[in-house]
């Protein structure tokens, strides 16, 4: 039960950072 509720928080984890990417790059193709 702990091994699959601390790989669904790396999963929350990996899925925010990629979020983060995607709006630093939106922001990037904004400025420009």
């Amino acid at each position: 039960m702990n091994n699959t509720q601390k790989r669904l928080n790396g999963d929350l984890i990996s899925l925010f950072f990629r979020l983060l990417f995607c709006m630093l790059k939106i922001s990037q193709l904004k400025i420009t």
